[in-house]
């Protein structure tokens, strides 16, 4: 069993005041704490225009700033909100903070879940789970070929001929993969596509223990080398994730497989 820590960058309003710039210097004291005291992750959130739950614009830029302020623990967004990304940037980025760590990121992918988030960056909440699913296709497209001509309904991208993205991770063929979900639509597309799980804890047990039972029930549809990584177990056990100080959504992590090859 391993264990991390989910920072939301959640401000304390007396000791953090208005606004609350100092928020950051004590979160990433934090975790260089808890590699300290050997923690295996530390899991950074992404939120956006407020200050009543945390503070985090660009997970990738924190991690590339935590990999030179860490040396051993891993590095993980929990979760970087698809829907708001081009799926370019997320594959070049995650490769570049990869090296940056020397290959100790891990990528939890979500949809969303704050309507007027989507509202500041002009794009449909509606939509949302469409458009994730769409950029899921494309950045695994780009993961294990670094090229792709596709053409969908909301993201375009031509890399072909003699261009390729790079960087490439040091990670192969990708840095571990996680998705959060709580629908069972979102644990089925997790499982069949490979991605490790995220969970609320907020429910009670019997419906984490319904929900884990859900995803493990899909993975088989997974194509094989999705549920098999080498030298890890069939059916791999929880991770469980606490979160920091004042924050009570917590996450529960089955250890991803990695992805096969398009």
């Amino acid at each position: 069993m391993e264990f991390g820590i989910l920072f939301t960058s959640h401000p304390h309003p007396a000791s953090e005041p208005y606004p609350h710039r100092e928020v950051h210097a004590r979160v990433t004291a934090e975790i260089q704490a808890a590699e300290t005291l050997g923690y295996d992750t530390a899991w950074v959130a992404e939120h956006h225009f407020s200050h009543q739950y945390g503070i985090m614009p660009d997970v990738f830029t924190y991690l590339g700033y935590l990999a030179a302020k860490t040396s051993r623990i891993r590095l993980g967004t929990a979760v970087v909100t698809v829907p708001l990304y081009e799926p370019v940037r997320v594959v070049e980025n995650l490769a570049f903070v990869d090296i940056l760590s020397g290959g100790r990121v891990m990528i939890g992918l979500g949809s969303g879940y704050r309507p007027y988030e989507f509202a500041g960056f002009g794009r449909d909440f509606a939509g949302r789970h469409a458009r994730q699913e769409e950029a899921i296709v494309l950045i695994l497209e780009l993961l294990h070929t670094r090229r792709t001509t596709h053409q969908g309904p909301d993201f375009h991208a031509t890399i072909a001929g003699e261009y390729e993205v790079f960087p490439v991770s040091l990670q192969q063929p990708h840095p571990p993969l996680f998705m959060a979900a709580g629908t069972d639509r979102s644990m089925a597309y997790a499982a069949r596509h490979g991605f490790g799980l995220m969970l609320s804890t907020l429910p009670s047990i019997e419906t984490l223990a319904r929900q884990v039972s859900f995803y493990r029930a899909h993975v088989p549809e997974a194509p094989a080398p999705a549920r098999h990584r080498s030298g890890h177990r069939a059916s791999p056990q929880p991770l469980h994730e606490c979160g920091d100080v004042g924050v009570s959504r917590q996450r529960v992590g089955e250890a991803p497989p990695r992805h096969p090859a398009l």
